[in-house]
């Protein structure tokens, strides 16, 4: 138990420090207040806990629908201006609505979370969001509509949510990737997310906006927090150094695959203006379909990586895979 609640006040640490880090960028007002309650499940959905930013106490409701918060949280610990909470799902109820106060009893920050409890098979409603970071070459923007087309095709997700570099009014930022992916979040059974741009080792993700932006690990993680819970979450991560993504503890959860273009320390290839797609993108849209699980997926990957680079440069990126336990195996939608 006391592992339980090192990890847990390691993950709010670092997100708290990223919130601090991101005062006075493009994060809007509603996103910031929806950082200020942090969820971890243990325990297959029996135990809960909730990291408040400033609270000093939190009301909440666990429920087969969704209920209105009216039972009071135990408190269990305190740390630099968090304070963390213990909830009791023995029922194993899937929805949570949460409400934090201060000492004042005045409302801090509200959220209402659906937990998933289908199986592989039962899951028909997928949060999809695919996000090209950046258009100074076509192939990023190519791979996103290209994977548009075939997951819609397989006819497991109807709608994905696209976000272009060089077309489309929905521009990717951290802070619209954090809306666009929460957004009817409660309403969704699974998460798959697939980006494709450049990266720098050790900063993330690149989003080419009017002010240079990364998409870091641990931002991402606590998007999921909000956006994903516990449900079945597949992230796809194409672009230099994107291993930082697999390695980065905060993401690698029971509930959750990474799979990435290339190592931590390492880049990955065919960012040439004359390429329809990366290296990796190519990989991913010929194998996708010949894949019956994130397994495969990862393997036909990587094989046919080794093909390209082999034949063009004699490096190798080194692809990266993380499969939770709970996604070994997983169907691929």
């Amino acid at each position: 138990m006391f592992r339980t609640y090192r990890l847990l006040i390691l993950v709010l640490v670092n997100l708290l420090a990223l919130s601090i880090i991101s005062c006075g960028s493009n994060l809007s007002h509603t996103s910031e207040s929806n950082s200020d309650l942090y969820v971890k499940i243990v325990d297959d959905l029996s135990t809960i806990y909730v990291g408040a930013n400033s609270a000093s106490s939190l009301k909440f409701c666990l429920a087969s629908e969704k209920c209105d918060p009216e039972n009071n949280a135990d408190e269990v610990k305190k740390l630099d201006g968090i304070t963390i909470f213990k909830l009791s799902n023995e029922n194993k109820f899937n929805y949570l609505s949460l409400q934090s106060f201060d000492s004042n009893g005045i409302q801090l920050a509200e959220r209402f979370l659906h937990f998933t409890t289908k199986s592989t098979t039962e899951i028909s409603n997928w949060n999809t969001l695919l996000v090209s970071g950046d258009g100074s070459i076509s192939a990023f923007d190519n791979a996103v509509t290209k994977m548009s087309s075939i997951l819609t095709e397989r006819g497991k997700i109807t709608d994905p949510k696209k976000m272009l570099a060089r077309s489309g009014s929905n521009r990717a930022t951290v802070s619209s990737i954090q809306d666009t992916l929460t957004q009817d979040s409660v309403n969704t059974d699974a998460c798959f997310i697939f980006m494709t741009s450049h990266g720098s080792r050790g900063m993330g993700f690149y989003l080419n906006t009017t002010t240079t932006q990364y998409l870091t690990p641990i931002k991402l993680a606590s998007m999921l927090d909000i956006a994903c819970m516990n449900k079945p979450t597949i992230i796809l991560v194409s672009a230099c150094y994107s291993g930082f993504f697999s390695d980065t503890q905060a993401l690698r959860r029971d509930n959750v695959a990474i799979l990435t273009a290339a190592a931590s320390d390492r880049t990955s290839f065919g960012c040439g203006v004359e390429n329809q797609y990366t290296y990796w993108d190519s990989c991913l849209v010929d194998n996708y379909e010949k894949s019956s699980t994130i397994d495969d997926l990862s393997q036909n990957i990587l094989s046919c990586i080794k093909t390209k680079e082999n034949a063009s440069y004699g490096n190798f990126s080194n692809p990266q895979t993380f499969i939770g336990e709970k996604m070994k195996g997983f169907v691929l939608p």
